[in-house]
């Protein structure tokens, strides 16, 4: 198993390749995550085993031996040398990369998809009743929830106009 790089491109006459400018990999989240959501979805058990093919190729080429993890550079695209470790690591790595797949792992009644959803940094957040959503708004001593165009503000006015007021915000 090998860290992926940064990104890959495709083109029909080459197909998948990677840019040697593109040959570094900073532990990002979003496959991790995209590997999380499939596995509580669909139960398909490769999604589980490519989220632990990804973490054993961290602990390989991405841990540094007395403390931590960096990104690496250097991913060959013909998987010759091992990637080099830098001196940097990124906060979304410990923040959302090692959370996703920690998750992966756990059984699916701790923070279930039909209770939580995840925010773009990877905190759970509980779905509650959503009649918060529709009490009555105001903007500068403006309701929200009246008639816009009655206000002085070409903006709500506009938006009036367009159909889009008293809809809720």
């Amino acid at each position: 198993a090998v860290v992926s790089t940064q990104s890959t491109g495709f083109n029909a006459r080459k197909g998948l390749f990677i840019s040697i400018r593109d040959e570094f990999s900073l532990l990002r989240p979003e496959t991790v995550e995209s590997l999380f959501i499939l596995w509580r979805v669909t139960k398909k058990s490769r999604y589980r085993n490519w989220a632990w093919d990804i973490y054993s190729a961290m602990e390989r080429y991405a841990k540094h031996p007395d403390h931590g993890f960096s990104s690496i550079e250097g991913i060959d695209s013909n998987f010759g040398t091992p990637p080099m470790r830098r001196d940097s690591l990124e906060s979304f790595f410990l923040a959302e990369t090692l959370k996703y797949l920690y998750l992966i792992h756990l059984p699916d009644d701790i923070l279930p998809l039909s209770q939580y959803v995840f925010n773009t940094e990877a905190h759970p957040l509980p779905l509650r009743d959503f009649h918060w959503f529709h009490r009555e708004k105001t903007f500068n001593n403006i309701s929200l929830n009246s008639n816009i165009s009655d206000s002085n503000n070409s903006f709500f006015t506009d938006l009036n106009d367009k159909g889009v007021a008293n809809k809720g915000i």
